[in-house]
């Protein structure tokens, strides 16, 4: 068996695109709720593109897209909440990656105020975060929060999402 150093080709633009978006693809993600509150009411937005970053100082980060309607409002707050959906919270997923949530998505005896921030009932984990930092880059915003407070049900089944689609853990 031989082993070569080469590297392979460079691909063109479009290739390295569509490979990207396929690898991705494959990475299932624990699907979220960033939410908060501001002088226009609630507002929320479903997101995958959440990691760990730090635990001194416990920090995680989300990444926004620059043109949605959460990017603006959560650069002018400085507490946000991310709800980790539990498997059983798909329609909350849905509901808040729709184009056009309004305030109506908050009712009251499934969404709670703590610290400021709307926190849903029952969520598989909920943080509150302090917005420490951004950073902007292409299509979207990485927001770092520092996390002041959490809550985790004691049953770890979390809403993925894979390959398009909603998935569940075994």
């Amino acid at each position: 068996m031989s082993t070569s150093s080469a590297l392979p080709p460079l691909d063109d633009a479009a290739s390295i695109m569509d490979g990207l978006r396929q690898a991705m693809r494959r990475l299932a993600a624990s699907v979220s709720v960033v939410t908060l509150r501001d002088a226009n009411g609630a507002a929320g937005a479903t997101v995958s593109a959440l990691c760990s970053l730090s635990f001194e100082p416990p920090s995680v980060l989300i990444a926004l897209n620059q043109s949605g309607s959460m990017h603006d409002r959560i650069l002018a707050v400085d507490t946000y909440a991310i709800n980790i959906l539990y498997a059983d919270q798909e329609e909350v997923s849905k509901t808040f990656g729709a184009p056009n949530r309004t305030a109506d998505c908050f009712k009251p005896d499934v969404w709670e105020d703590i610290m400021g921030a709307p926190c849903l009932i029952g969520a598989q984990s909920t943080l509150i975060c302090r917005r420490a930092a951004e950073l902007p880059h292409g299509s979207h915003r990485v927001i770092v929060g520092e996390v002041l407070w959490t809550r985790s049900r004691p049953e770890v089944n979390p809403l993925l999402y894979a390959d398009g689609g909603y998935r569940r853990l075994g």
